[in-house]
């Protein structure tokens, strides 16, 4: 995904660009560090692209999340159910945290 779908202001947006990260893909695998590093990115454009990063996963979570909701619908007084949340929390789990 391009990093223009992130809807940034143009200074963040050029300061990204400028220093070579043109997807979302490239800009996730930075840590802070490498992230605080980028010339003419100062602390509200930090905040600004971090906050964007949230706002994407969160989207894309709760995207997950309905399908996962229509995969495993809950079932009402029925034993399973307890089972079938537990199934996409832990699915909800692995897409937060890959590693874990």
């Amino acid at each position: 995904m391009n990093i223009d779908g992130l809807e940034l202001t143009i200074r963040s947006s050029n300061a990204l660009k400028n220093a070579g990260i043109t997807t979302v893909e490239q800009l996730v695998s930075l840590d802070f560090s490498e992230l605080s590093a980028i010339k003419n990115a100062g602390e509200k454009s930090i905040t600004e692209i971090c906050w964007a990063c949230v706002q994407l996963l969160n989207g894309k979570i709760l995207e997950r999340a309905m399908e996962w909701d229509a995969e495993y619908p809950p079932r009402p007084n029925n034993w399973h159910e307890n089972a079938e949340k537990a199934k996409r929390y832990d699915k909800i789990a692995a897409l937060v945290q890959p590693n874990a």
